[in-house]
This record gives C-alpha cells, sequence and structure tokens, in this order.
C-alpha cells in the first residue's frame, strides 16, 4: 500500500500474470479479506498488535503538542505497554477486549458513516485517570488498557456506558 493505492500480489509471484489477466477480464468481482475467528487469533500477538496501533495513534494524536516526542518516550504510564509491544516478554500477557459491533460486511450510505469508517479508533480518558484504546476493523471493536495489563477497567467502563462503544455513541444495527 502506497500513496496511490492498495496493491494485491499472490504469494507465489510467478502467478501474477495469471491474478493480473483474471482481474483484468473481470469488469466487477470481490475481493475478500480472511479474518480469523476468535479462537485462530494468537492473543499474545493480538494484544501486541493493538499496543503498537495504540501507541502510533497517540503518537499520531498528540504530534502538534511542543514536547510530545519526549513526553511520549519517558511516561512512566505507557512504560510497560511499549516495553510489551517492542520485546513481548513483560508482562507475559496484556489482555484486550473484543466484541462485535456490527456485521463485517455492513454498507455504509450516510456520509457521517463514511467517516466513521475512517476514523474507526479512539482514547478514553476516565475520571479515575484511565486510559483506553478502542479501535473497530471489519465491524469488531478491541480495546486495550494503555496504562494496565488487566482489561477489568474497561468492561466496568462498559458496565457504566449501558454497553454503548465509545465510537459510536448510537448504537448500530447488526
Amino acid at each position: 500500500m502506497d500513496t496511490t493505492g492498495i496493491f494485491v500480489e499472490p504469494k507465489d509471484r510467478s502467478r501474477a500474470s495469471e491474478l493480473e489477466r483474471t482481474l483484468l477480464a473481470e469488469t466487477q468481482g470481490t475481493l475478500l479479506v480472511p479474518v480469523p475467528h476468535k479462537s485462530q487469533v494468537d492473543p499474545h500477538l493480538m494484544s501486541r498488535f493493538i499496543g503498537k496501533v495504540a501507541i502510533e495513534a497517540l503518537a499520531l494524536r498528540v504530534i502538534q503538542v511542543e514536547g510530545w516526542r519526549e513526553e511520549l518516550l519517558t511516561n512512566e504510564g505507557i512504560e510497560p505497554l511499549r516495553r510489551f509491544v517492542r520485546v513481548g516478554d513483560r508482562p507475559k500477557e496484556w489482555q484486550f477486549y473484543r466484541r462485535n459491533l456490527y456485521r463485517f460486511d455492513r454498507r455504509f450510505i450516510e456520509e457521517t458513516d463514511v467517516f466513521e469508517v475512517l476514523h474507526e479508533y479512539d482514547f478514553v480518558y476516565t475520571e479515575k485517570r484511565l486510559l483506553f484504546f478502542v479501535m473497530a476493523i471489519f465491524g469488531e471493536e478491541f480495546a486495550i488498557d494503555m496504562g494496565n495489563p488487566e482489561i477489568l477497567s474497561y468492561e466496568t467502563y462498559l458496565r457504566e456506558q449501558d454497553g454503548v462503544s465509545p465510537l459510536y455513541p448510537v448504537r448500530h444495527k447488526k
């Protein structure tokens, strides 16, 4: 993927011309992106991925603030997550929350829906000084507590919000 588009190629590069011929022969088609079932996801790798996205998204959010880099690199509150993402050894696991928000193939028609698709992540900072990162991928919500390897605090937050995702103040129909 680059600024001009997304590029797809076969695993076996010797079949590239065959793939190109097939794609050009069809005027309309479907690109299937396999999304593994919950039972097929390695929780350790998934939590490292979510943590990495969380740190990158936080950097993107504060990039305009003077001194942001130093604060982000030296902040003791997210140091355990940063170490877990980079090395993966301590803590041994970092829990994340996962639930289905809407069907993966939901068609977004309203302009506001398209905007939400392009910005399907956010941070939640609570009165208890907790920082959650929440994102949606193909209709699934993933959340991580950026300062604590336990996910109980996010589950408590959701109960206090009657289960409404911070990404969508109004629930989507499944």
